[in-house]
């Protein structure tokens, strides 16, 4: 921008770029005229009385330069790599998208100080005495985290099953055999876009567990296996240690068992079953991911600003 100010170089920018002739309103593109590219434009407004010149990114005004120095962010619920980008482009800030926010380093992507644009609000950026930007009001990032007490509590409902879960981690050393699993569970037949595999139904409750189209388990219905959970038998319990483990990809290890021939349309395919061994931590965190997302287990507290983080209200 050299050596004028921000709001000066976007003023004179204005004053510079002519608008494309034969428009019925005037558009003036911030880059290359020959590019033709209305969605990105300069543009004044008049804004309790002053002049500001706003970088326009198709619908909003994510820039804006006040002649009293300070700028505004603004996105407009738009919170895409391309807003973040332009905004970059066309402020002295790094701004960069992260963990389905906006986030702007006033003093530098170097400087562990970044604040999250709000969704439909402005952020206004002023200049402070050590000539580095900073909020023109005290800014609270809330974020939201697990209530350990909440948490508890929730688990408790379904500790019964937990620590049969635990026990039998333990006394099959992690091994979960592919006896056991045709013990509980029926292997039935699916074609899915045209290709044969292996459906294995746990005898759980009709749409607690969706499957892919591999046929292996995709979810567990994490309200219903909650309600579940604590009133079924040891029997129930076995079926959904099963399910819970059915993705060999996620096992410390697993063998071979044997081949089974599927598809008589489908020349007879091969599908492969295995032995696989869990690490209780695993099993742990599926149990623990559904109870959260079965009851509110979470609360919002105050943070320091820092990095881009997640789940910030």
């Amino acid at each position: 921008m050299s050596e004028l100010s921000a709001y000066e170089y976007y003023k004179k920018k204005w004053e510079d770029t002519k608008p494309i002739r034969g428009r019925s309103v005037d558009v003036r593109p911030i880059d290359n005229r020959r590019r033709y590219r209305d969605w990105e434009t300069i543009e004044k407004r008049q804004v309790n009385g002053q002049e500001v010149y706003a970088c326009h990114l198709y619908q909003t005004d994510v820039v804006l330069y006040y002649p009293d120095g300070s700028i505004g962010l603004r996105i407009d619920s738009w919170a895409t790599p391309t807003t973040a980008d332009f905004m970059s482009c066309h402020s002295p800030f790094h701004i960069c998208k992260r963990y389905n926010r906006i986030w702007v380093y006033p003093k530098g992507h170097t400087v562990d100080e970044a604040y999250p644009i709000p969704e439909t609000e402005e952020l206004r950026l002023v200049m402070g005495e050590d000539g580095s930007y900073k909020p023109d009001r005290p800014i609270k990032i809330e974020k939201v985290v697990i209530d350990r007490t909440k948490a508890k509590e929730a688990r408790e409902k379904i500790k019964p099953f937990i620590d049969w879960a635990k026990s039998f981690n333990k006394l099959t050393d992690g091994w979960i055999m592919q006896d056991t699993r045709e013990q509980f569970a029926k292997y039935e037949q699916s074609i899915q876009h045209n290709w044969a595999t292996l459906k294995v139904n746990y005898g759980l409750p009709e749409g607690m567990v969706m499957y892919r189209w591999t046929g292996r388990v995709e979810r567990i219905d994490a309200q219903k296996a909650y309600e579940y959970l604590q009133t079924c038998s040891d029997d129930g319990w076995m079926r959904m240690y099963l399910a819970l483990t059915d993705d060999k990809d996620r096992a410390e290890e697993s063998r071979l068992v044997k081949q089974v021939k599927i598809g008589e349309d489908n020349n007879n395919r091969m599908m492969k079953l295995y032995d696989v061994k869990f690490r209780w931590e695993t099993i742990q965190s599926q149990i623990y991911n559904m109870v959260h997302n079965a009851v509110d287990t979470t609360k919002t507290i105050e943070v320091d600003v820092g990095k881009p983080m997640t789940k910030v209200v």
